[in-house]
């Protein structure tokens, strides 16, 4: 059985970028559950990507627009 946020994982590590809509107070259940699935992810070059996310008050009431997208590191830039 698949974790509750492995799909959100799944398709933020193929697309690179994924935005959601939800309400205000799971903003930061997910926000912690998607920064567990990249930890836990066993793929190596995860470690050198960042995840930067952005959260705004969404266009209805009581939802805010979470955005979550991989990005990579400077230090790994560096090194090329």
């Amino acid at each position: 059985m698949p974790r509750m946020y492995e799909p959100l994982w799944e398709q933020l590590s193929t697309a690179g970028m994924v935005r959601i809509r939800c309400a205000p107070d799971a903003v930061s259940r997910i926000k912690k559950a998607v920064i567990k699935e990249k930890d836990m992810a066993a793929d190596p070059k995860w470690r050198h990507r960042r995840l930067l996310i952005s959260i705004s008050k969404g266009t209805e009431p009581n939802t805010s627009d979470v955005e979550f997208r991989l990005v990579a590191k400077l230090s790994s830039i560096a090194n090329i």
